[in-house]
């Protein structure tokens, strides 16, 4: 076990002060020890006694004497040494150092086997389908996947979850788009690339996308019959394709073998790109991680019903909510829309029961972006309200949200899919791959070719995992070539 003598000294200097003050000693004192500012006078110094002194009334250094008197670190530190006006200088015996280093020699590093083996999932990634990664995907994968390798470092298992969105009306958009494409002869869906799926995806959107506000400013400043008319083809046309996209999602949803053969098809071309990007990251993503929207479909009902029926849930304007008043949430949950529609929030609540009473969870980490807050500490608080993260044993699950800051792009915006202009994932790995090699070349021309391509893939690599990580997880930052 390693114990590290700062904190070592920290808990001593405590007991000390407990001892040398007793109940005059206040509540939120601190001893704080810090490393000390010149090496000459040790290796630590405490600072305590000077604001200690002030608030019991006494001098420093006879604070300091009287801590120095309770103290027991013999073990640990030569003799204390009080400086200036009531410092504790502290130099550690070459014995306290050698025993804490030799505690790190070993398989374990020095980390104990917690107390009790906990079951952690933790949620990452979260690819879309029919849509490449850009870099704004960067920090659910590194994030996530650094968080799951330290709980297995402490000795958790740990189950890896990539919440893969892929179902739901703009699925039905691209999947319909994508069997008429092939249909007519115009693709081969085997032969299709993700960018080809992204492209037709877009399109999709855009041919059901209805300009209902240009037809109502035609109409209303009188720009004429010919306008109207494009306008009126426009709108007429935007409705029958969704209309279409609908039609073409409720089939999917009925197990029609048409369009889920084709879905198949473009979710294996998603996460293929998707595994891919996730192995060059060396970030542990495979499609026995992965659990997509779609798996919860048969469960959404169930749950709906559930809480409805044990009064969780409430009608609301012909919708279903749950009010977290008693959570401090002001916003209830909308669980399923006037139209008996169900939404994102649905799903996530359909995954935590399952998360906890299926996959076993005992603690839940979701690394998601900062912007989505405020859902998810609406979806926490009605799982836990319908009981969900509770294990038959009677043990709650805990729920984090471990968010981050958001990438931005050069407009200070956050990187969207929809707009098609954003940096894909694969290609900021390439250049950074790319610069890394001319590095390489420059200082160690004598490498073979193999030899130079793996050290630029590492170091390439490895420098956006660094970039990422050393910045402050929680704030916002700008992508930049």
């Amino acid at each position: 076990m390693f114990t590290d003598p700062l904190s070592e000294l920290d808990a001593r200097f405590m007991d000390a002060m407990g001892r040398a003050f007793g109940t005059d000693l206040p509540s939120d004192a601190g001893t704080a020890i810090a490393p000390a500012r010149n090496p000459q006078f040790g290796d630590f110094q405490a600072n305590a006694a000077m604001a200690l002194g002030k608030r019991l009334g006494r001098p420093p250094r006879e604070v300091a004497q009287a801590i120095i008197d309770a103290l027991k670190v013999d073990d640990l530190v030569e003799p204390p040494e009080i400086a200036g006006p009531g410092f504790i200088n502290l130099r550690l015996r070459s014995g306290a150092l050698h025993s804490a280093l030799a505690s790190l020699d070993g398989p374990a590093l020095g980390i104990d086997t917690p107390n009790r083996v906990e079951t952690v999932i933790v949620d990452l990634c979260g690819v879309n389908l029919a849509k490449e990664m850009h870099v704004g995907h960067i920090r659910a994968t590194v994030i996530g996947d650094c968080l799951a390798r330290l709980y297995e470092r402490l000795g958790h298992t740990v189950k890896r979850q990539n919440h893969f969105g892929d179902w739901g009306l703009p699925i039905g958009m691209v999947t319909h788009a994508v069997r008429r494409l092939s249909e007519r002869g115009q693709v081969r869906i085997a032969d299709l690339s993700l960018s080809d799926l992204e492209r037709i995806y877009r399109e999709a959107q855009l041919a059901c996308a209805a300009d209902h506000k240009g037809l109502a400013a035609v109409r209303r400043f009188g720009l004429g019959p010919k306008a109207e008319a494009e306008l009126e083809a426009q709108v007429s046309g935007a409705e029958a394709a969704m209309s279409e996209a609908k039609a073409a999602l409720v089939a999917l949803q009925s197990g029609d073998e048409g369009y889920v053969s084709v879905w198949r098809q473009i979710a294996d071309i998603t996460l293929r790109a998707c595994f891919d990007n996730c192995r060059r990251l060396q970030v542990n993503v495979t499609e026995a991680h992965t659990a997509g929207e779609s798996t919860y479909r048969e469960e959404l009902a169930e749950v709906v019903r559930d809480l409805e029926s044990r009064g969780v849930a409430e009608e609301s304007d012909g919708a279903l909510v749950v009010r977290l008043d008693e959570y401090g949430i002001k916003e209830p949950l909308l669980l399923r829309k006037s139209d008996g529609g169900f939404l994102y929030a649905t799903t996530d609540v359909a995954a935590v029961r399952r998360r906890v009473q299926v996959l076993g969870g005992d603690r839940l980490v979701y690394a998601v972006d900062a912007r989505q807050s405020l859902h998810f500490s609406q979806v926490f608080a009605a799982s836990r309200k319908a009981g969900y993260t509770r294990h038959p044993d009677g043990r709650e699950a805990e729920l984090f949200h471990a968010h981050f800051g958001t990438i931005l792009g050069s407009d200070n915006k956050p990187f969207k899919t929809r707009s098609g202009d954003n940096v894909k994932l694969r290609d900021l790995l390439d250049e950074a791959v790319r610069r890394a090699d001319a590095a390489v070349a420059e200082k160690n021309p004598d490498l073979s070719a193999e030899e130079r391509r793996q050290v630029a893939e590492a170091v390439g690599i490895g420098a956006i995992k660094y970039a990422d990580l050393s910045s402050d997880r929680i704030k916002d930052y700008v992508f930049d070539w």
